[in-house]
């Protein structure tokens, strides 16, 4: 297996996952929501110049990075820019079946992967030797100075190589359409099949053969704990872009008030220089019929309307000045109230997203509660099916409801699980539901673990994809505390 994904950079939350840098906190996080196996955690190992060695969490991987491309003087076209835009990080997955790859990790060692202790597993120098073969084909097709991080996991169901690559193109830009996929989608489907081929190559001798390609099949070749890992780093993504376009928005805040005062002071400025220009044109007009009436002072008259004629062309050059630069801080002022509004947009998308993958996270939850709901169901129900008619027992249960329409209770179960409430009523009332009548408070109780409340989710949602009564109610926004 190779995988290939691109970032515009490695995230800090995804350094921390691969370098198992977390904190007591993260780490039941991760055991929650992943395949971890704490007791395996010192078997992980990286390789550092062609060495294998503990895995150094003394640097980040975006600190190894920075000074990669500071030593080298690459060019990082994101530099400067307030949130990544190119892609400038290739992150290779090398791997292959669970079943093979276990053997070359431990060996004929019983595994416990269910959660057991296995502190006393031993690692086989043989998964050494495939991480040094990875290695050294990854060397070869992008250059030793650009494998940045290259670190074996075996505290996982299966044993991989997690890979953090600079994508650097002849012209020395960290440009990752360049170096792995070409021109258009043709160019990327072959280089990734010769790279494919290249690496079954080196795979063989290791007992690991390459599956049908998944650019002719169309399918994606992912085992659950994959999916759960790229769920789980798409929503720590999403989350770090939620906290770039907040750290934007704040600062369009800043400028927007800026851009506020100053239309508003050169308005004032405006405002007085019309009030002075409307003093010295009564004064001037005082002057001018003095000046006709008072021969004997005429000359010494004439000077003074001269002077006030000149002091109210001044006034009226500030001005001009001034509101031509009213107008252009009044345009600055629009240009970014529509900049807040595009990202308070984007913020909105992204925050849906965000909950829309952590809906993803915990669709098997729901899916495990939902079965045992179901078997319960059934359990209780199975023994009074005594004849035809006894089948109508089944009628309006869980069990009759999510064999018709299974997909799209778990879909709701998982939005109301996501706090989606919204969407979720949203989603039942457009798939012929009616929301709940039940006028009790609905909500998550702190005691209730994710198991629990992927259950209680499961038949809320249950109650919620029913057809509409005469009087619809949607599921109370209140909280138990």
């Amino acid at each position: 297996m190779l995988d290939i994904g691109h970032s515009g950079g490695v995230s800090g939350g995804m350094s921390d996952e691969i370098q198992r840098k977390w904190k007591e906190k993260g780490w039941l996080e991760a055991l929650k929501n992943g395949n971890y196996d704490r007791s395996r955690v010192h078997l992980n190992f990286e390789i550092v110049d062609g060495k294998i060695q503990p895995v150094d969490t003394s640097r980040t991987i975006p600190k190894r990075i920075a000074q990669a491309v500071k030593e080298r003087g690459l060019v990082d076209r994101n530099q400067g820019l307030p949130k990544p835009k190119y892609r400038t990080i290739a992150n290779i997955l090398f791997g292959g079946s669970r079943e093979r790859m276990l053997e070359i990790a431990f060996g004929d060692q019983k595994i416990d992967l269910d959660g057991g202790d296995n502190s006393n597993v031993k690692r086989k120098p043989e998964i050494e030797r495939w991480a040094l073969d990875m290695y050294r084909f990854a060397c070869k097709e992008w250059g030793k100075e650009n494998v940045v991080s290259f670190v074996c996991h075996l505290d996982e169901l299966n044993p991989h190589i997690h890979a953090t690559i600079l994508p650097v193109d002849h012209r020395n830009h960290l440009h990752f359409k360049n170096v792995f996929a070409g021109e258009n989608k043709f160019d990327f489907r072959d280089k990734t099949l010769a790279l494919h081929d290249r690496l079954a190559i080196v795979n063989k001798p290791w007992g690991l053969y390459r599956g049908e390609p998944k650019e002719l099949t169309g399918a994606k070749h992912r085992s659950t704990e994959q999916y759960r890992r790229a769920v789980r780093r798409e929503t720590q993504r999403l989350e770090q872009e939620i906290e770039e376009n907040t750290s934007i928005l704040n600062d369009l805040r800043d400028q927007i008030r800026l851009s506020q005062q100053a239309v508003k002071g050169l308005q004032t400025m405006i405002d007085n220089l019309r009030k002075e220009k409307i003093k010295a044109e009564d004064e001037l007009a005082q002057l001018k019929k003095q000046a006709k009436t008072d021969a004997a002072n005429r000359d010494e008259l004439q000077k003074l309307i001269e002077a006030k004629e000149k002091a109210l062309a001044d006034i009226d050059a500030k001005i001009t000045d001034k509101e031509a630069k009213q107008a252009t801080a009044q345009g600055t002022l629009n240009s970014l109230l529509a900049e807040i509004g595009k990202n308070k947009e984007t913020l909105s998308v992204l925050r849906d997203q965000t909950a829309q993958t952590r809906a993803e996270r915990i669709h098997t939850q729901i899916m495990k509660a939902g079965f045992e709901s179901v078997i319960n169901s059934f359990g209780k129900l199975v023994t009074h099916l005594s004849s035809e008619q006894d089948k109508e027992l089944f009628d309006g249960t869980m069990l009759s409801d999510l064999a018709k329409n299974g997909s799209k209770i778990v879909t709701c179960a998982g939005l109301l699980f996501a706090g989606m409430v919204d969407k979720a009523t949203d989603f039942a009332h457009s798939n012929g539901g009616g929301g709940t009548s039940d006028q009790s408070p609905w909500g998550r109780d702190p005691k209730d673990d994710d198991r629990i409340w992927a259950l209680k989710c499961l038949h809320q949602a249950h109650k919620m994809m029913k057809p509409a009564p005469k009087l619809t109610q949607t599921v109370s926004r209140g909280r138990r505390r």
